[in-house]
């Protein structure tokens, strides 16, 4: 698959590379020990010898066996806390972690990498869903696009991400101490792409997005960068619900709806008033515009079916 439109790809050696340079920015600039150590690395033959972190297992692997449990919520807690850590610690020192990877040989046109990768494929998918006859409705359409112009100017929110910060790229140990993984496409983006993992679908992200988790990354961010707790971007908004990997409740939609009646949710716009007022201009009693998306009944509209009854007066769920 081609990579997005503007986004240019690492090669190996740079991928290696931005890993030593991630590496040593934590360790000697930042003195945070959230990562392993480097004993020794080879760019050019992408070779890197790391800290041995055995017997910490991924925290996803947990999740897989477990399911979300009180004590893996508390990892996932301080997994969270350890993405805010290095984004409030890094704020302001792009200069420096560049300095680091021009002295291993990375280009000045390679140094650019602000945007998220994300950003290109949120910005692609527009043009695909409705190329396949399901163009998002025009309020969600909306929110998207503030949220890439979000990204594109973090301003104060400027610090260095991980660059694919899931539950797989956390090493968790009985002794606590985990350490994050995997520092390749390491860069200096927008705060917030650290945290979405908690608040957008993706890797297990039923198991991990929690309000707890989210707080605990703003609070650790506030540390240095005070706007992180009150900035309207980190309203985040947690998934629908906490279930095992091995859960019915995670099944796709579609192999759960053979056996169970359709449904129809609410639009985007039908919300609730926290949700929907940034995109209302009329009087407080206007129906909210917009048509019905369809999807599943069953255990994964659950959560949903709860919200209905909240908010039967602003969008009524209605059978197919």
């Amino acid at each position: 698959m081609p990579p997005p439109r503007g986004i240019r790809p690492r090669s190996a050696a740079e991928l290696t590379r931005c890993e030593q340079a991630a590496l040593d920015f934590i360790a000697d600039d930042l003195r945070l020990d959230l990562a392993p150590g480097l004993h020794a690395a080879s760019p050019d033959s992408r070779l890197l010898a790391l800290e041995d972190l055995y017997p910490r297992t991924e925290l996803a692997g947990l999740l897989h066996r477990d399911g979300h449990t009180p004590a893996l919520d508390a990892e996932l807690t301080a997994f969270a806390s350890s993405m805010g850590e290095p984004a409030a610690a890094s704020a302001g020192r792009a200069a420096l972690f560049n300095a680091r990877r021009t002295a291993l040989g990375t280009g000045a046109g390679q140094l650019g990498d602000r945007e998220h990768a994300c950003t290109g494929l949120w910005r692609n998918g527009l043009a695909r869903a409705a190329a396949f006859g399901v163009p998002l409705p025009t309020a969600a359409e909306r929110d998207l696009e503030a949220a890439v112009a979000e990204l594109a100017d973090p301003g104060p929110f400027l610090a260095l991400t991980n660059g694919d910060t899931e539950s797989h790229n956390v090493l968790t140990g009985p002794s606590g101490g985990g350490r994050l993984i995997d520092f390749e496409r390491a860069g200096f983006r927008h705060a917030l792409t650290a945290a979405t993992g908690f608040a957008v679908p993706g890797p297990n992200w039923s198991a991990v997005s929690g309000p707890g988790q989210v707080e605990a990354f703003r609070r650790a961010l506030a540390r240095t960068v005070p706007r992180g707790r009150g900035r309207p971007a980190f309203r985040l908004r947690p998934g629908l619900g906490f279930h095992g990997l091995g859960d019915d409740a995670r099944r796709p939609s579609h192999v759960a709806g053979r056996t169970r009646p359709r449904q129809r949710l609410p639009h985007p716009d039908g919300g609730p008033a926290g949700i929907r007022s940034p995109h209302r201009r009329g009087a407080p009693d206007t129906p909210p515009p917009g048509g019905l998306v369809p999807v599943h009944g069953g255990p994964v509209a659950s959560p949903l079916a709860r919200h209905r009854h909240r908010h039967r007066r602003h969008r009524p769920l209605h059978r197919a």
